[in-house]
């Protein structure tokens, strides 16, 4: 049984001890529930005849659609730098980063900070180079083939 039909199995417990005359106080002793959950239900049946969970609606947007197209308009002017703060300030919007990062997610843009490299040194281009000229004339395959490549310079 999953937890949709335990809660209306709980549910229409209540509703069939009410039926049988129990007070509130009495049916949350039994089912080892509070009484405002047992009052809760029993108003809600007497009101409706329905156990069911009513459908929870979200807060309603605080971005416009024209407010969207300028985050994402922002978005593809500096697709590098431009994370959620930086719209934020640039275009001067009252509401959350979190939001703007929600919009731009929306539209499938997401933020990734690039990897950040050492630059080579003179003695890194010195080294390559000098590998370069020791082998230029090499054409051996399986020397070649034991080759590892790399632009890592911590291998």
């Amino acid at each position: 049984m999953n937890r949709q039909q335990q809660r209306l199995t709980l549910r229409g417990r209540i509703i069939g001890h009410l039926e049988c005359g129990l007070s509130s106080r009495d049916i949350a002793d039994r089912l080892g529930i509070s009484r405002s959950t047992v009052q809760r239900w029993v108003q809600r049946w007497h009101e409706s005849g329905d156990l069911r969970d009513h459908p929870r609606g979200r807060p309603p947007r605080v971005t416009t659609p024209e407010v969207e197209r300028r985050i994402l308009q922002a978005s593809e002017d500096d697709p590098i730098n431009n994370i959620a703060v930086q719209i934020r300030q640039m275009l001067n919007l009252e509401v959350s980063v979190h939001t703007v990062r929600l919009r731009l997610h929306a539209q499938g843009r997401y933020h990734r900070t690039p990897a950040q490299k050492q630059a080579l040194t003179e003695e890194h281009r010195t080294n390559r180079l000098l590998f370069a000229e020791e082998y230029v004339d090499k054409e051996d395959l399986q020397f070649w083939g034991r080759m590892i490549f790399s632009d890592r310079k911590n291998i």
